[in-house]
């Protein structure tokens, strides 16, 4: 600058001050000095490919108007807007042991909605991932495997339990969904983040600590800001537990300033417990292998359990086997209905279809139905149920997917051991 060369700041410095060096021969000095230094950068950007083609990308991007690269609006659109009405039932994370509870709920849910509705199962298969819903594999790889594994047969066994209810039912990958357009899913992600407080997120569930439950409560907000839709319907059907999470998510849809969307409607159904044990007596549940249903039960399994499980004469409001029959043999049995062996003394047999659910729960309070009776009808109905979706997993991608299943639940079942 000014004909010299300068080493260091201080002497540049020295030289301003005291008036050796002016202000222009000081900017003439830095733009030589600047230019020189990007130079290189300049080069690289115009001579290598693949730099040429992200400057471009950023240069169209730049070019946007503010109002939209800004916008919070940028989302995954997840749904066909051709569809104007909606109904989108959120199934659980994936376990390695599917219970007959959860796959219940979930046709409840789906069975609820309107007719008038196309119903969409949502998959939260990257969700579980960051759950670590069923970690533990040697790589990253085995982990997601194993969750599309369980994703699979739990779907298949939907299919084979409800197949008329199912055709109706669009399933939706939220991996898939998000590979569509990724850059936008992410960013509403982020902006769920920054609207929301961290102990917002955890007033919707106490036990919300690690890092994994809070990304995937934004990813859930994420996922429903992909539903919504500025001019069709849409509806959310879940289970009352799931219920606060979607909501705080519909509402940050409707407090959107200008987005012209419409929050979905969150509608909660209570869970219909079919576990087999009774809880203690502050409302916990009694740890027990044999404590559920699972859809990989075998015959053996399902005689055992249902010969344990409680049904205390007389006790209809908790009585898993009425439970079973209203929510599963009665609307998903190929008879639609429970056949009620008993001595002629006792009433002889009977037949109890969709339209008797309560005509037997009053029966069986009012001590007209015994459990000695009520049980095995029970097992002998829910047996014919299970085993269809057994056989739907011998199909060969889907046994696959099973053996993955079973190998993952020893593998839990090993470390649970040595925690132990």
């Amino acid at each position: 600058a000014g004909g010299r060369q300068f080493a260091d700041f201080a002497s540049v410095r020295s030289a301003f001050v005291s008036g050796a060096l002016d202000e222009a021969q000081l900017k003439e000095g830095l733009i030589l000095a600047v230019n020189g230094l990007l130079e290189p950068v300049r080069k690289h950007f115009s001579e290598d490919a693949e730099a040429k083609r992200i400057l471009a990308q950023i240069t169209e991007w730049m070019q946007e108007p503010k109002s939209v690269r800004a916008s919070p609006l940028r989302r995954l659109n997840a749904l066909d807007e051709t569809e104007c009405a909606v109904a989108v039932v959120f199934a659980p994370l994936p376990t390695a042991q599917p219970t007959v509870g959860a796959a219940a709920d979930v046709l409840r849910c789906l069975a609820t909605a309107p007719n008038s509705h196309k119903r969409v199962l949502w998959l939260s298969d990257w969700s579980a991932f960051s759950m670590n819903c069923l970690g533990g594999g040697k790589t990253r790889a085995d982990d997601l495997a194993a969750v599309a594994a369980a994703n699979d047969v739990f779907v298949a066994a939907l299919e084979a339990i409800a197949p008329s209810l199912m055709s109706t039912v669009k399933v939706v990958r939220q991996s898939q969904a998000i590979l569509s357009n990724p850059s936008d899913y992410w960013i509403s992600v982020i902006n769920a983040g920054r609207a929301h407080s961290l102990s917002a997120i955890r007033a919707i569930d106490e036990s919300t600590q690690e890092v994994g439950q809070v990304i995937t409560s934004l990813m859930q907000m994420a996922d429903v800001l992909s539903l919504a839709s500025a001019t069709n319907e849409r509806s959310i059907y879940c289970l009352s537990e799931q219920q606060p999470l979607l909501q705080l998510a519909a509402d940050y849809i409707g407090a959107m300033k200008d987005s012209m969307l419409k929050a979905p409607s969150v509608n909660a159904l209570p869970r219909a417990s079919m576990r087999l044990k009774a809880p203690h007596a502050d409302g916990a549940a009694v740890p027990d292998d044999d404590a559920e249903l699972m859809l990989l039960d075998g015959v053996p399994d399902v005689t055992r359990k249902m010969k344990k499980a409680f049904c205390e004469p007389g006790n209809a409001n908790f009585c898993p086997p009425l439970v079973i029959v209203r929510e599963l043999v009665l609307p998903y049995s190929d008879s639609k209905s429970l056949i009620l062996k008993r001595r002629a003394e006792d009433g002889g047999d009977r037949t109890y279809t969709l339209d008797d659910s309560s005509e037997l729960a009053e029966e069986f309070a009012a001590g007209k139905v015994h459990p000695g009776d009520l049980k095995p009808a029970v097992r002998d109905a829910v047996i014919p149920i299970l085993q269809r979706a057994q056989q739907k997993l011998k199909e060969p991608a889907l046994a696959k997917a099973e053996k993955e299943l079973v190998k993952v639940a020893k593998r839990n079942a090993k470390g649970a051991k040595v925690k132990k």
